[in-house]
């Protein structure tokens, strides 16, 4: 069972902050012409579900529940700013690779290691699955865009 302290859940937190992938141009676009970085941007993203890659406990599974709906990201174009129950975190990203749908995000943490995040948009300009295999309680979220202002 993978146990999430308080920390552990800052980190998952920061995982799905780095879903903000939107800095460098990219080498090809979507049918629209809007990079996946570029789509990104305009209102927040709310966590609707995670998918670990190992069972979580019960209790644990529990506080991974309570974030569901009031995780929060937002983008600006250099940083990407997370909020949720007793959490605020702004920080710097870049996309290494976009193809318009789907995007690969690096960003540093507060130590300055540096992470990757997959990020691909799930057949609609409002929905996104970001995968991470790399984080202390690696899995898939799936988040969804509220409107400007949200």
């Amino acid at each position: 069972m993978v146990s999430l302290s308080p920390c552990p859940l800052v980190l998952l937190a920061f995982v799905v902050w780095l879903a903000g992938c939107l800095s460098a141009p990219p080498r090809n676009q979507s049918p629209d012409g809007l990079s996946c970085g570029q789509r990104l941007i305009g209102g927040s993203w709310r966590l609707t579900g995670f998918q670990p890659d190992q069972p979580l406990s019960p209790q644990d599974a529990a506080s991974l529940e309570r974030l569901h709906g009031s995780l929060r990201l937002s983008f600006d174009g250099q940083n990407a700013i997370t909020t949720g129950p007793g959490l605020h975190h702004v920080g710097p990203y870049r996309v290494e690779s976009d193809d318009g749908v789907s995007c690969r995000i690096v960003a540093p943490d507060d130590t300055g290691v540096v992470s990757e995040t997959f990020i691909r948009f799930l057949g609609s300009p409002h929905r996104i699955e970001v995968i991470d295999r790399r984080s202390a309680i690696p899995g898939r979220s799936t988040m969804e865009r509220g409107a400007p202002g949200t």
